[in-house]
């Protein structure tokens, strides 16, 4: 009897525990999507800095075919798949985000439940719109960095080598078709991970 007894939390509360965490990681996350920009743009710049320094280079011969081709081979393999990495690592973020909105409404659903009373509303307000302009412009310009990249590698391709690397007189078909299959699927991931955690809003 003389034992004092720990005071368990209420309900309420642990569920504000989890609210807080939740919401607290879905703020921070928009810091952690343009770092991932940042970085991106940094790898992307040293990238195009190779190729203007081959480019203004005055060697010849062997040595500078051997530069030319390396840059090639960054510019059509390692810029388009990086730049397709980042967009769905970006949407992934996203998506993590809206998960997190999602929980905290859910919490928020039963909190104003248990007050009777819609005195929380931060998830629901969370989850309107999330794909906005600076995504959409976030995934337009990194697919037309990848579509332009190839598309240069192509003409330089040609007018130094005399040939469409890497699939000849195919090469522009198989790079329009695949960067069209990549922004059908940014498209489908958009809907089926994004947004559609919207649909469910109550009012």
């Amino acid at each position: 009897m003389d034992k004092k007894e720990k005071i368990k939390p209420s309900k309420i509360e642990i569920m504000m525990r989890d609210y807080e965490l939740m919401k607290n990681y879905s703020n921070n996350s928009p810091g952690i999507r343009y770092n991932i920009i940042s970085f991106a743009l940094a790898t992307i710049g040293l990238v195009i800095s190779g190729l203007v320094f081959a480019l203004s280079s005055k060697s010849s011969g062997d040595m500078f075919y051997l530069v030319m081709e390396i840059v090639l081979v960054l510019m059509v393999v390692f810029l388009p798949a990086f730049c397709i990495t980042i967009i769905f690592v970006w949407l992934g973020e996203e998506h993590r985000m809206m998960r997190a909105g999602e929980f905290c409404q859910e919490l928020e659903d039963k909190i104003n439940k248990e007050y009777n009373e819609k005195i929380l509303y931060w998830g629901t307000f969370k989850k309107k719109n999330s794909i906005k302009y600076p995504e959409i412009l976030i995934i337009a310009l990194f697919l037309g960095i990848s579509l332009g990249s190839s598309l240069v590698s192509l003409y330089m391709s040609k007018s130094y080598f005399g040939y469409y690397f890497p699939l000849g007189k195919w090469s522009l078909v198989f790079i329009l078709l695949l960067h069209l299959l990549i922004f059908i699927l940014v498209l489908i991931f958009s809907i089926i991970k994004i947004l559609k955690l919207e649909r469910y809003i109550p009012k």
